[in-house]
């Protein structure tokens, strides 16, 4: 694209993308300044930005935004020439803890730069027709074969140059992208500090916790809220059975303790679990083995609801399940905690239970999705058969996953190239136990329940429903499991109460809690986290 004299030859793109703040990146053909016009109105761009130093990669940050808006934007050369086409344009991320429906596009091993690529694009671009794409997930691998800067160009931004614009993605790496970067040891990864590859020089990721969760302070793995959602990019390729990442474990089990979203998704590229183009038993498969055996005992005491990997070029999801991470021949029957199809098309769906004694919602499912441009020949899986997968699909397709959360549930659909469907499954987070002889639909009648953490004041507003006179005693208990609050209002006739525990009066030091309701039998769970600006 030319506009002047200057050739725009990457771009532009969008990078950590928040609900008051963006990261717009372009690359010409000529050094010149960076400057960027934007707005509300696509014909009236009354805002810029401009930085004046001549470069060929430019970035701007674009600050203060009003959440939940779309935005139109225009380049400028020095000329004073601008570049504004129908594609340029993006819409700020809700809120973090708003509920409202949020659509995720999941791609995994897809920069071949081959027509699979294109048509699993296409299919999902027919499938998501006007419905907006809030948030692009790469499983890694996302430039074959040595992720070099030239193979980000020709096998990515040209094939997606129709969606970069107003699309954000969100990547981890995979091991093709770290076959360019120089000082990496495949074996001993944590000998490898410096983040010089073509994929970290193309990538502006959010290190410091600026869109939610902790600070990383590194590229290598990072973590970002959306609406309700927390999503997790952790890198497997620095964490094997030869060489614990040991820094990488302790973030991940700190962001997951400050974690108050009612979703957690975690994303890396080596599959804990798969027999398609890589088998995870293999013994030479130590990433795969690395993450499984150190990271998902992490994910499972840290309430996580979804985990998805690359990898292995080829589709794969599990049942819901939790507590296995030794080889397939090690799963145990209550290591799957339902072993239905969780496809709401047959009337069936995961329901993830508050437990009580560890306060959490337990259950996680993981899916494989490393065909977005990767085929497996026939003959060249491992069986596609390991016993956590409820269903896989393999030989000869290519596709890619959308995930749709509204609120307490969440749909997952693999859609191939083809706009064929093959799998549907449903998680929904149930906020309360289930108790004999009360069934869930008769606990849904009795209290609705609302926490929010007010970080002005430091405190917690509490409100909730009662549709029948119980008894209610609200609590706290700190993540040791120490109660540190607690509140008896008795016996309540029918109605809406509000209360607010007064963090600073009661000596509660910043950080996560758990909040509890119990009304009659029922008792409700969420967690909460107290920060005082």
């Amino acid at each position: 694209m030319v506009f002047g004299q200057t050739s725009v030859l990457r771009g532009p793109y969008l990078q950590s993308l928040g609900h008051n703040s963006v990261v717009i990146k372009w690359r010409t053909d000529a050094a010149i300044p960076s400057i960027i016009h934007f707005g509300t109105q696509a014909s009236n761009l009354t805002l810029s930005l401009a930085n004046t130093t001549p470069v060929i990669n430019h970035e701007i940050l674009i600050s203060t935004l009003l959440p939940d808006t779309e935005y139109f934007y225009a380049l400028e050369d020095e000329q004073g020439n601008r570049l504004q086409l129908p594609n340029y344009h993006f819409k700020t991320a809700p809120t973090p803890g708003s509920i409202q429906p949020i659509r995720t596009w999941v791609i995994g091993d897809f920069g071949k730069g081959n027509q699979s690529q294109l048509d699993v694009m296409n299919s999902y671009l027919d499938f998501t027709g006007d419905l907006h794409t809030n948030v692009w997930l790469w499983m890694g691998d996302n430039a074959y074969p040595d992720g070099t800067d030239s193979e980000f160009q020709n096998n990515v931004f040209v094939p997606y140059d129709s969606i970069m614009p107003f699309i954000p993605f969100s990547p981890t790496p995979g091991n093709h992208d770290y076959n360019s970067m120089s000082g990496y040891n495949l074996l001993l990864p944590n000998v490898y500090t410096a983040n010089n590859g073509a994929y970290y020089q193309i990538t502006t990721l959010p290190t410091q916790g600026e869109l939610g969760g902790l600070a990383s302070g590194t590229p290598a793995y990072y973590s970002f809220d959306y609406g309700n959602i927390h999503f997790i990019s952790l890198n497997s390729e620095i964490q094997n059975t030869n060489s614990r990442n040991t820094a990488m474990e302790n973030w991940l089990t700190q962001d997951l303790a400050l974690n108050t979203q009612d979703w957690t998704i975690v994303y890396f590229h080596q599959a804990p679990y798969s027999k398609g183009s890589h088998n995870s038993d293999d013994l030479w498969e130590i990433h795969m083995r690395g993450m499984r055996k150190n990271i998902l005992p992490i994910c499972d005491a840290g309430g996580v609801d979804l985990v998805m990997s690359g990898h292995s070029h080829n589709y794969e999801r599990s049942y819901l399940m939790k507590g296995h991470y030794e080889y397939s021949t090690s799963l145990q029957p209550h290591m799957i905690l339902d072993e239905t199809s969780g496809n709401p098309n047959e009337g069936k769906t995961y329901k993830k239970f508050y437990n009580g004694s560890n306060c959490a919602y337990e259950g996680i499912v993981y899916l494989v999705m490393g065909n977005s441009g990767s085929k497996t020949s026939p003959g060249d899986d491992k069986g596609l058969n390991h016993p956590v997968m409820y269903i896989s699909d393999g030989e000869n397709a290519v596709g890619s996953v959308v995930l749709d959360v509204h609120g307490d549930t969440l749909i997952g659909t693999y859609l191939r190239s083809t706009g064929e469907i093959i799998d549907r499954f449903q998680i929904q987070r149930v906020n309360g136990c289930q108790f004999a002889g009360i069934s869930e639909e008769e606990d849904s009648k009795h209290v609705v329940v609302k926490v929010y953490s007010d970080y002005k004041t430091g405190s917690f507003k509490v409100r909730f429903d009662l549709n029948d006179m119980l008894p209610v005693v609200v609590q706290l208990v700190d993540m040791q499991g120490r109660m540190v609050y607690q509140y008896d209002f008795g016996n309540l006739s029918a109605g809406t109460y509000y209360h607010t525990i007064e963090c600073d009066n009661i000596g509660l030091s910043n950080g996560a809690y758990n909040f509890l309701l119990q009304a009659g039998k029922q008792t409700m769970y969420k967690k909460v986290f107290k920060i005082k600006e």
